[in-house]
């Protein structure tokens, strides 16, 4: 039983890493898209 809940335990923090590693990704991305696209409007203008 308690190997049983240290596994548990142990999935539920691997799920909190991916979770976490899965959001910082999507909003790096969505941070490097953005700037990427200011930088493109900006070289247009000029």
């Amino acid at each position: 039983m308690k190997v049983l809940a240290k596994i548990a335990s142990f999935g539920l923090l691997l799920a909190a890493v991916l979770a976490a590693t899965l959001l910082a990704n999507v909003i790096l991305s969505k941070g490097v898209f953005a700037a990427d696209h200011a930088f493109a409007r900006v070289h247009m203008r000029a």
